[in-house]
């Protein structure tokens, strides 16, 4: 029959840690109450939620600013090409007019009948000969000057005003043309106010100059061509100070749009495509310096204006004016009004969407938090409780190794107790007395044996891990087996080829093998014959994602019945009386400190078999607690 034992819940040498003096027997520790967990997460739930609604809103207000600045740019872009079309077209349509211009007056100075007549200054006959030509290119090209010009800059022919003649022409384009003996052309004010391209061009007779001849017609023929492409209202404006107020006032009243001298304080129009003047142009013309271009309200319109202003150079060089061209863009506004307003729209649509979202999530780990701060307070309270049932159990279970022990020792004492009052009697027979003394003798050696094991029972809680070569330490052990047990059962081995290297206590070990191999021999010697076998093998446990090696002890026994199973690792449990129940304890508490664990049961074919398995390596808790131990 099989030595049964078990490893006790308190091992020899724990401490017991102290309980809390301050709880009493089921109640909560003060360090978890649920009040400062309230406050605690009213606290975590303020520091995530703020600093996620100011970045929120930020990141909306940084977005919908970009929006903003990005639709102005492109609104601005999009004006700015106007202007710089303006530009071009007024640039084009001056150089167009001025190469119309000297086409025919090319053809104009090589008529000799022309050149005959401005030679001898007949007026009426150079009147009779182009007026057909003035009347088409007035008709065709918008023409509304044409002078015939004496060799001394005096005014032969007007055929706009055939009545005004013999005045001295001093114009920048008649100088430049008598200076450079060229053709000449470019804008300028005339001496009524009006601003016009003129070209200018030399009329020769060989080497010798007979007078000049000029074509003109006024700005606002740019103005025309330039409103109906761009589809823009604009404004050509001069400044008062190059202009004399009773030639301008006689000019403008044969204008089609006339313009009082008294309306704006520094400037007139010369020609504009609109009826009425917008009064909200009134302050930014009147500043003397005008913007490039800006936006302007126009309440009494209902518009909104992009107004932009472009120099008018005189021949001279000097700014004589500005083309203010002034387009409607109420409805580009509008749109950019709309689609911004929609871009708000969603944007604050989408943040109170994610706001939502992260306040029902924040709610859900508020309560998970919640759970779980209440399972941590139910745990600690059944860990508490616990410890409390734990340290009755040891306190019980070491009543009882108490009572084992006194009973174990009692027994022997007793002995002792009569055999030396027998002895006393028998002092006169020598031979009586010696063999009481040598009961006495032995009965003191079973209690010391019986200490001795309880002694190493204590010990091995001491551990000294070293790598080891684990079949080397198997047949050591059944070596020192075979040669201290009475008999000498055959042990056969089942080992790997290869080594076999862990990192254990090989004294624990050994003692546990040991042990293992006494209950094999005690089991076979109760069924009078039999062998043991030990196994050596890999295996891995189901649960544990590392592997490691099991140490199998078989024998040819009895068996073990499914009562005694039970109880087999129970401390100071055995089936034998001169058995202590301490044998199965220690191989399980060795299979612990390792990180392994210790199982038994009956063989399929009879016998009994015990797997002692231990890990690759130890768990780190062990090495702490073995440095611990070395302190």
């Amino acid at each position: 029959m099989h030595q049964n034992a078990a490893y006790t819940s308190m091992s020899p040498g724990a401490e017991q840690a102290p309980p809390n003096k301050d709880a009493g027997p089921g109640t909560l520790d003060t360090r978890i109450s649920d009040t400062p967990a309230r406050n605690e997460r009213g606290g975590i739930k303020l520091r995530i939620l703020l600093p996620f609604t100011a970045l929120l809103i930020f990141v909306i207000g940084v977005f919908l600013t970009s929006t903003y600045l990005a639709e102005k740019r492109l609104s601005r872009a999009e004006l700015s090409e106007y202007v710089l079309a303006a530009q071009r077209l007024l640039q084009h349509e001056v150089e167009e007019d001025a190469s119309m211009m000297h086409g025919t007056l090319d053809a104009i100075t090589q008529d000799t009948a022309l050149m005959a007549a401005m030679v001898a200054g007949d007026r009426e006959g150079i009147l009779r000969q182009v007026r057909p030509l003035f009347k088409a290119l007035k008709q065709d090209h918008g023409i509304s000057h044409f002078y015939f010009i004496g060799p001394d800059r005096k005014v032969l022919l007007r055929l706009h005003r055939p009545d005004v003649y013999g005045d001295t022409v001093d114009r920048a384009t008649t100088l430049r043309a008598e200076r450079t003996r060229r053709i000449a052309y470019g804008i300028e004010l005339g001496r009524l106010g009006s601003l016009t391209l003129r070209a200018v061009v030399p009329w020769r007779d060989g080497e010798r100059i007979i007078g000049y001849v000029e074509l003109g017609h006024d700005i606002g023929h740019f103005v025309e061509e330039i409103s109906q492409i761009l589809d823009v209202e604009i404004l050509a404006i001069v400044y008062k100070k190059f202009l004399e107020r009773a030639g301008w006032e006689t000019g403008s009243a044969t204008r089609e749009r006339p313009w009082p001298w008294d309306q704006l304080r520094t400037i007139v129009s010369v020609a504009r495509t609109m009826d009425d003047f917008p009064i909200e142009l009134k302050p930014l013309l009147e500043e003397g310096q005008h913007p490039y271009e800006t936006v302007l309200s126009m309440q009494d319109h209902g518009q909104r204006a992009h107004v932009a202003f472009l120099p008018l150079l005189g021949t001279a060089g000097q700014e004589i004016g500005d083309l203010v061209i002034i387009r409607d863009v109420t409805r580009e506004q509008a749109s950019f009004h709309n689609s911004f307003m929609l871009t708000v729209a969603l944007s604050v649509t989408t943040g109170g969407a994610v706001f939502v979202l992260f306040l029902v999530t924040l709610r859900r780990v508020e309560r998970d938090y919640r759970q779980k701060r209440e399972v941590e307070a139910q745990f600690s309270k059944l860990t508490r409780e616990h410890e409390r049932i734990v340290q009755v159990e040891k306190l019980s279970a070491l009543g009882m190794m108490i009572g084992e022990i006194a009973h174990q020792i009692n027994n022997p004492l007793v002995g002792v107790v009569n055999m030396a009052q027998l002895a006393k009697r028998e002092v006169g027979d020598p031979i009586r007395t010696n063999k009481l003394l040598g009961d006495i003798v032995d009965a003191g050696k079973h209690c010391h044996a019986f200490v001795k094991r309880m002694v190493e029972f204590t010990k091995i809680s001491r551990s000294e891990y070293e790598s080891v070569e684990i079949r080397k330490l198997i047949g050591d052990t059944i070596f020192l087996f075979r040669q201290s047990a009475k008999r000498h059962p055959p042990v056969i081995t089942d080992f790997p080829e290869t080594q076999v290297i862990l990192d254990v206590d090989p004294i624990m070990i050994r003692h546990a093998l040991f042990n293992l191999l006494s209950n094999a021999a005690q089991a076979n010697a109760e069924m009078g014959r039999g062998t043991i076998t030990v196994r050596l093998f890999r295996e891995a446990r189901e649960k544990d994602t590392a592997g490691g090696w099991c140490i199998a002890v078989e024998d040819q026994g009895p068996g073990i019945s499914e009562d005694i199973q039970k109880h087999i690792f129970t401390p100071f449990f055995t089936t034998r009386p001169e058995g202590t129940g301490l044998g199965l304890p220690v191989v399980q508490y060795v299979a612990k400190l390792h990180g392994g664990h210790i199982s038994g049961g009956d063989k399929p074919g009879g016998g009994a078999c015990f797997s002692l398995w231990l890990p690759d390596s130890p768990p780190e808790e062990e090495h702490e607690t073995q440095d611990s131990n070395r302190r």
